[in-house]
């Protein structure tokens, strides 16, 4: 939060946030209507509610920039349910298999994706069965035929005019979603309005493996958030960034099979979506659509919900139950504008009174509230800068006492997270409630769901503003227990002050939270009582964990980085550290093993994506993927010495790296690439998995295989090498 200062200089500089007047009559903001509101959730009766709302908004709100010229308008079909038809699409992606598998036999004995829940899946870049290994390197989907190890082949390969992302597998059935970034080129795209981005979404039957079926071939307006899989139901969440409509149909479209299905009638697959709103200012708009696709029936028209939100966050999905988070605040303007109407405003002439109200009055599609805030920011710096040095002084003191007070009975709602409450029943998608917290959600580890009840872990961020009262300036972290209805009924507030939150894990009615600043407190939360959570015990050791993993129900696994004093008295991040702590006395937990790997700079795709973590307790197996550096004490960050896996053995008690396994010919690391947004190298190992007695290893270069026990190498599976020096 900034901090805000009344001097003769400026009075405000903050964006102003307020709801415009319709009446000649000043309204000013009121928190306490606008923070409930920002909690409540309406729904439109009908399309024209919602672009009449839409059309409301603020001109300068959501959508898109044109760099000051006007983006040129599309031939366009009518609205009111006319069918939007595309001709023949260009294709989507092509397929190329070779031999058929030499045996169907698979292994009962293979990892999973590493998922939070249990029954809820998650999407990945890797899926494997115990026979196929299913992998997506730059345009293209692998299948490899990896189960007997040393008949290891790539089966088929699915090429994508654009690139996938992510993907599930649900037995004969193949999922892949991505961005889709041919969509300018199909012809109904010339049709649309709105020249938005679009995630695609195909299902291809797998009934044989050599040659995969496109049996279902969808596009959702706006870009990939989030997945699950439960049972045959795939719910699947985008966020579209919306503009102005103009009458056009306001809901984010579908397409499948060259036809907008969405609020079209005529379509064999009608959807139309209830669509929830906030009655309050909006910042911006985002579109989060929650559809559910039946996976086992493609004949089963999609169901969808829309929420208009500033924007989304993190979401948890139990077996019944989404949660979409995002975070808020109390905005300073508002506050001080609070404070501008008590203490002067009445004391403007009658004429910048009446100008106050005038301006207030502009409809907000006309003129936006940091607009307005602006030209009533001029009104009272001219009053300001009227005043002697002495009363400026008597103002300023009077500003800050009544700001202080207004800090003070806000502090829990400064920052707070939104949690939103929809149900999940196979088609049926249902709102069911709203709720808010105070801080902000690191992940999705940091929420669970335990029966009737919701329980969340949060950061309340520090702030710098002289305003807020001493000893709540700090950061600190605390847990809160919602009911059904998602209003709090316990909680443990101001955990671990000035630090935040690092790590999370939810298991055996208990909370297991890592904070850090200097040092890493694992703190271990009761929570058999949902009324009363407490804090049973906390252990400190140097460094910090990103990642919780239980080992069994009293040890669990850290995942993070090992930490070092400099010279300044400050704390630095080493390499990578695993850690394993005992938990079985709660009221004590100790640190058993712990062992470090590389130097500062080192890094490891686990740490912030759980799904390269690879762990088996009855194997004693534990892999991830890394880039290592060797630093002396005189460099900040090293050198990179080696990139691939790390494989180490993990028993109850000790912890041990066996060995490295690299993708990189000759120790070459290769050129670097980019996967949506991150950077990283063709031979950099993304994920491991075992089946049977094999452990493989996957880049966008290799599958490698290794044989468990003494890791030597069984063989390799070569997969997107024509494009190992041009990563798309």
């Amino acid at each position: 939060m900034k901090k805000i200062r009344l001097t003769t200089c400026a009075l405000l500089s903050l964006a102003f946030f307020a709801p415009a007047a319709h009446a000649m009559a000043i309204r000013w903001p009121n928190l306490n209507t606008q923070l409930a509101g920002e909690s409540k959730m309406k729904k439109f009766a009908t399309n024209q509610e919602l672009v009449d709302w839409l059309n409301n908004q603020p001109l300068d709100q959501g959508g898109y920039y044109f760099g000051g010229g006007i983006r040129p308008m599309m031939a366009y079909s009518a609205a009111n349910g006319a069918v939007e038809k595309s001709a023949p699409a260009v294709p989507s992606s092509a397929v190329s298999g070779q031999a058929a598998p030499t045996t169907d036999i698979a292994s009962t004995d293979f990892s999973q994706t590493n998922i939070q829940v249990a029954g809820v899946d998650e999407a990945d870049i890797v899926k494997n069965d115990g026979k196929y290994v299913y992998t997506i390197s730059g345009q293209n989907l692998y299948i490899v035929d990896a189960y007997p190890a040393a008949e290891a082949k790539v089966l088929a390969t699915i090429k994508f005019n654009s690139r996938p992302q992510n993907m599930f597998i649900q037995g004969r059935d193949l999922i892949v979603f991505g961005q889709n970034t041919n969509m300018s080129a199909l012809p109904i795209y010339q049709t649309m309005r709105r020249q938005s981005d679009y995630t695609f979404f195909k299902v291809f039957d797998l009934t044989n493996p050599v040659s995969p079926k496109l049996v279902r071939d969808l596009n959702f307006e706006g870009d990939y958030h989030d997945a699950r899989l439960i049972g045959n139901y795939v719910y699947f969440l985008t966020d579209n960034y919306q503009f102005q409509i103009m009458g056009d149909s306001a809901l984010p479209k579908i397409i499948e099979n060259g036809a907008v299905i969405t609020a079209n009638k005529s379509t064999a697959r009608f959807n139309y979506p209830n669509v929830y709103y906030f009655s309050i200012p909006y910042p911006s708009y985002n579109f989060t659509t929650l559809a559910a696709i039946n996976i086992s029936d493609n004949n089963k028209a999609i169901t969808s919900e829309v929420y208009i939100l500033p924007y989304s966050q993190s979401i948890y999905v139990s077996a019944n139950n989404a949660y979409l988070t995002y975070t808020k605040y109390v905005s300073d303007y508002a506050l001080m504008m609070g404070v501008m109407k008590d203490l002067v405003f009445n004391k403007l002439s009658a004429a910048d009174q009446n100008r106050i109200i005038a301006i207030q009055a502009i409809d907000g599609s006309i003129m936006s509230d940091s607009e307005k805030g602006n030209k009533i920011n001029q009104l009272l710096q001219r009053y300001m800068n009227s005043l002697a040095q002495d009363q400026q002084k008597i103002l300023q003191d009077a500003v800050t006492r009544k700001l202080q007070q207004e800090y003070d009975s806000l502090s829990d709602q400064l920052q707070s997270t939104v949690i939103q409450k929809i149900s999940l029943a196979g088609d049926k998608i249902t709102w069911q409630a709203a709720g808010s917290v105070p801080g902000n959600v690191l992940n999705q580890y940091s929420m669970d769901e335990s029966g009737n009840y919701f329980r969340v872990v949060t950061t309340k961020q520090g702030t710098w503003s002289d305003y807020v009262p001493s000893g709540e300036q700090d950061s600190s972290a605390g847990l809160y227990v919602l009911d059904n209805n998602l209003k709090v009924v316990g909680k443990v507030t101001k955990l671990a002050k000035g630090e935040r939150v690092y790590a999370v894990r939810f298991m055996q009615n208990r909370a297991y939270v890592v904070t850090y600043q200097q040092v890493d407190p694992l703190f271990v939360l009761d929570l058999a009582d949902a009324k009363n959570p407490k804090v049973l015990g906390s252990l400190q050791v140097a460094g910090f964990s990103d990642y919780l993993y239980p080992y069994d129900d009293t040890t669990l696994i850290g995942l993070g980085k090992a930490t070092e004093q400099n010279s300044d008295g400050g704390v630095i991040a080493k390499g990578l550290k695993l850690a394993l702590f005992d938990v079985k006395d709660p009221g004590n937990p100790k640190q058993l093993a712990e062992a470090e790997l590389g130097g500062r700079g080192s890094d490891s795709l686990a740490l912030g994506d759980p799904h390269a973590f690879l762990f088996s307790a009855q194997k004693n197996l534990l892999v991830i993927p890394v880039s290592l550096t060797a630093t002396t004490s005189q460099e900040w960050y090293g050198n990179y010495i080696f990139n691939g896996a790390a494989v180490f053995k993990v028993t109850k008690t000790s912890i041990s790296l066996q060995t490295l396994i690299s993708h990189a010919p000759d120790g070459q690391i290769g050129n670097k690439g980019q996967w949506y947004g991150y950077d990283y190298y063709p031979t950099s190992v993304k994920r491991s998995l075992y089946i049977g007695s094999y452990l493989y290893t996957v880049s966008d270069r290799y599958l490698k295989i290794n044989q468990l026990g003494d890791y030597q190498a069984v063989g390799s599976v070569g997969l997107n090498l024509a494009d190992y020096d041009v990563i798309n």
